[in-house]
């Protein structure tokens, strides 16, 4: 058993030998610490693989770094290197051994041929050399040319020592790996062979008394011509195989044109290019009956003067003129979208110097050609104008079979879906684009690519407009007859609204993103002439920004208002009203109906339709009629 002393010291050596262990640990972790914070001293070279792809004469610069010094004062080392593979361009100090504010100074000596010794010192006591690492030396090197691959740049003799002298390197040197690779070859740019534009509308005039020319080309061809021009896209740059110093001179060339003959002819007229060369041409002027096909061969004979290939001048080898054939006429109209699209194909495209060596060329390029007629240019001059809107207006309220119908007038719908009258919406389809020319399309009418493009993406149907009589019955009460016998000059009246309840909501056909806008209305109101007589006046959304007509006869009012310029859209736009129908008993009906009887007649809306700015439908699905009671007060 400890006495109370015994148990006091054994607690103290507990203690004691604690403090201890604890301080060793604190030791050793300050050692570890310092072991793992610096690296060992030593030159080194920096990157320490090097791939160099240039040419002779290039300069590349590699780094000397010295790391894990305290207070350095000096170092020096010595370079080796191949001088197969490069020569010493300068050696430089680099920014560590100064970076303390000592003056430098450095010296440089050539060992022997590959082999240089460089090294820098400092001066003074005080202030004290840089701590860790840093770049000491900086080296230019030049590549030679004379051999390729592997090679290695090394340090030898590498030493540093501290302010007073103290070595704190000796010999620790670390190389580095260089490889030399061959320069990368500049690719010779081949030219295309391409016609400009890729992608051009041919746009439809009238050719004389009848709209299509009696021939597609001379001598009674029309003018209605597309021109391409066959280009070399870049200079010829490629070296002549009997002195590649040079580049070729373009000797000779020649393409052919494929195309569909139902459809066009082709010209072919040689360009700045072939000036002083012999051609030889055959196409629609020179060989009709090659049918399809047009090409063109030139040579140079002797030793001419070469085209300069560098302007653009002497890379244009040849015009295509296009001609539509006459029976493209008849077999469209100028409604949207329309056209025939033409693929012009270059086959056969070659390029060849004056000794007839070929000169290589990247590609051999086609042409896409839209034949169309200007949208809304209904009497075809390029230009949408008053002619077309009176030669449309003329025949307002035709249908097919009537002598006044014609269906180049007939415009909207397009396509499948036409319709066989000539309504509001075709009128509106002219006015929406008057001014419009072929220089300047209104809407735009880009030329279609016939090789396609993205296929669109549906978009869920919107409401529809309804176009309906407000109120839907009415009373008309009866006081007394006209006292000219005519219905028009009665005081009796009852009068209705012909409105759209709500905003437009379906998509501009051009612009999806957009909503359309009301540029057009129809509708015919029919009713019991016995009964009585109706007169239609427009309402608050025609006014001003829109012209107006009526067709009247027995039984019906046919009333359609078209906006004149496609710039500005009515004001305001649906909801709203777009006509008064004012309705007035007959002076039969007085005294044909007794006091306490009532008659009831029928307003049927029919043929109810808008269209936007351009003509374009808009749904309407509604198109709603209105009860009429006639009686005594």
């Amino acid at each position: 058993m400890r006495t109370p002393g015994q148990a006091t010291a054994a607690v103290a050596r507990s203690i004691g030998l604690a403090c201890f262990l604890a301080f060793a640990a604190i030791l050793a972790l300050a050692g570890t610490r310092s072991a793992f914070s610096s690296p060992p001293p030593a030159l080194r070279l920096e990157p320490s693989s090097i791939k160099v792809g240039a040419a002779p004469g290039s300069i590349f610069t590699v780094d000397v770094v010295i790391e894990g010094v305290s207070d350095l004062g000096a170092f020096e080392f010595e370079l080796g290197f191949d001088t197969a593979f490069v020569k010493l361009v300068d050696l430089r100090l680099g920014p560590f051994l100064g970076s303390t504010q000592r003056p430098v100074t450095c010296q440089e000596r050539t060992v022997s041929a590959g082999v240089v010794k460089f090294g820098c010192n400092t001066q003074g006591p005080e202030p004290p050399g840089p701590d860790g690492s840093g770049v000491v030396a900086h080296i230019d090197l030049a590549v030679q040319g004379h051999s390729l691959g592997d090679t290695r740049l090394r340090l030898y003799s590498c030493n540093a020592a501290d302010i007073l002298g103290g070595s704190i390197l000796s010999n620790t040197c670390k190389d580095s790996k260089l490889t030399i690779n061959p320069p990368t070859p500049t690719p010779t740019q081949k030219p295309r062979m391409r016609k400009l534009p890729p992608l051009q509308n041919l746009f439809l005039t009238r050719q004389g008394e009848k709209l299509p020319p009696v021939q597609c080309v001379s001598p009674q061809g029309g003018d209605d011509i597309a021109r391409l021009a066959e280009r070399l896209s870049a200079a010829i740059t490629s070296p002549d195989p009997k002195n590649p110093q040079q580049n070729q001179q373009l000797g000779a060339f020649e393409f052919e044109v494929h195309y569909d003959w139902s459809k066009v002819c082709v010209q072919l007229v040689p360009g700045p290019a072939a000036t002083g060369m012999t051609c030889v041409i055959q196409d629609a002027v020179t060989k009709p009956t090659l049918e399809g096909v047009a090409r063109v061969g030139c040579v140079t004979q002797g030793k001419g003067t070469y085209p300069d290939t560098t302007t653009p001048e002497g890379r244009h080898l040849a015009t295509i003129l296009v001609r539509p054939q006459p029976d493209v006429y008849s077999q469209g109209k100028a409604n949207q979208d329309n056209g025939v699209m033409v693929q012009l194909i270059d086959m056969n495209c070659e390029l060849a110097d004056a000794q007839g060596h070929p000169i290589k060329i990247f590609s051999c390029e086609d042409a896409g050609l839209t034949i169309r007629y200007l949208e809304g240019d209904v009497e075809p001059d390029c230009s949408v104008d008053t002619l077309d809107t009176q030669a449309t207006a003329f025949r307002w309220g035709s249908e097919k079979g009537t002598l006044v119908y014609n269906g180049r007038f007939n415009l909207e719908p397009s396509g499948a879906r036409a319709d066989d009258d000539i309504d509001i919406k075709d009128l509106q389809f002219v006015y929406g684009r008057l001014g419009s020319t072929c220089a300047s399309p209104h809407p735009p009418q880009p030329p279609v690519n016939p090789k396609g493009g993205p296929t669109p993406t549906a978009t869920a149907t919107p409401p529809e407009a309804g176009i309906k009589k407000s109120p839907h019955v009415q009373e008309l009460l009866l006081s007394a007859p006209p006292q000219s016998g005519r219905c028009e000059d009665g005081v009796d009246a009852a009068s209705f609204q012909l409105l759209i309840k709500d905003p437009i909501t379906s998509p501009d056909p051009k612009t999806p993103s957009q909503l359309q806008q009301l540029g057009a209305f129809e509708f015919t109101t029919r009713f019991d002439p016995s009964v009585v007589c109706v007169e239609i006046t427009p309402g608050n959304i025609p006014q001003g920004e829109m012209s107006c007509r009526t067709q009247a006869g027995s039984g019906f009012v046919h009333f359609g208002c078209t906006t004149i310029s496609s710039q500005i859209p009515p004001i305001p736009q649906p909801p709203g009203v777009l006509a008064v129908i004012t309705v007035r008993p007959q002076p039969d009906v007085y005294e044909s109906l007794l006091p306490d009887e009532e008659l009831t007649t029928q307003l049927l809306n029919q043929e109810c339709g808008l269209s936007d700015l351009l003509g374009h439908s808009i749904p309407t699905p509604d198109c709603a009629g209105a009860t009429i009671r006639i009686r005594y007060p």
